[in-house]
């Protein structure tokens, strides 16, 4: 008797009283519901569906609940995200006529630089749907790194004209050496201010003046003068040891 009556109720509730069946999808799952609420937010509450601050409901929570009315809530997140970008540095090359041709030098090693972008990322249901550049700072700024090319002649190469206008001076590795009972690579005996070079780096006959050393003139070769490497004469030993080697500045006179 007792069941007979609380099934004539339901069934009376339903049918005069207003209650609805609705559906809510949330959460990825999907909930059936019988309410007698006439709001979705009051179903939303009946079925134990916390909705947050940016969640989106649709219809929205205020309205008002049809019969077999879809209930879809969408879960929002949004996230800041910062990441730090490089920025290449640019390469510049610059002539220098104190390198000879086909010689290259780092005078300045470049600087990647550094920006810092903060975006803002969007996500429904977990799914990013959109990602929004909204600050951007430059950390550092990028150093060019800057390359010497060299753009000189070969002195071999050069005509007696283009070495007078240019007064090449440039540095060189000078060793010493004296007497050997030998006459030089010209013919002539050596004596002070004969100097051995590599002819395809400095014409015989060529007049220079070498640092601490004063004018002298390209009258000899050695097998062990090699690019840019001089040998200066001397007339004694000791005098030759004294000089020992270093690096020095030729000016190339005529």
């Amino acid at each position: 008797m007792l069941l007979s009556v609380l099934l004539a109720v339901i069934l009376l509730t339903r049918q005069g009283f207003g209650g609805k069946e609705i559906t809510i999808e949330a959460d990825g799952r999907v909930h059936h519901l019988y309410t007698l609420s006439k709001s979705v937010e009051g179903a939303l509450a009946q079925a134990g569906i916390d909705v947050k601050g940016q969640d989106l409901v649709e219809p929205p929570p205020d309205s008002t609940l049809n019969r077999r009315q879809k209930i879809k809530v969408v879960r929002v997140l949004q996230e800041r995200e910062i990441i730090e970008e490089e920025i290449p540095y640019e390469t510049v090359r610059q002539r220098d006529d104190r390198l000879a041709q086909g010689v290259e030098q780092v005078k300045q090693q470049g600087i990647k630089g550094v920006k810092r972008k903060v975006f803002e990322r969007v996500y429904h249901d977990g799914v990013e749907v959109a990602r929004e550049l909204i600050e951007e700072e430059l950390i550092r700024k990028a150093r060019p790194q800057i390359v010497s090319v060299g753009n000189r002649l070969p002195l071999a190469n050069r005509s007696p004209e283009e070495s007078r206008q240019n007064a090449d001076t440039f540095t060189v590795e000078a060793t010493a050496y004296t007497y050997t009972g030998r006459n030089t690579a010209t013919g002539i005996a050596p004596h002070r201010g004969v100097i051995a070079v590599d002819p395809r780096v400095i014409p015989l006959g060529t007049k220079l003046y070498v640092e601490g050393y004063g004018e002298g003139k390209a009258l000899d070769t050695g097998g062990s003068i090699k690019g840019h490497r001089i040998d200066v004469f001397f007339n004694s030993r000791e005098e030759a040891i004294k000089w020992g080697r270093r690096s020095v500045q030729v000016k190339i006179i005529e």
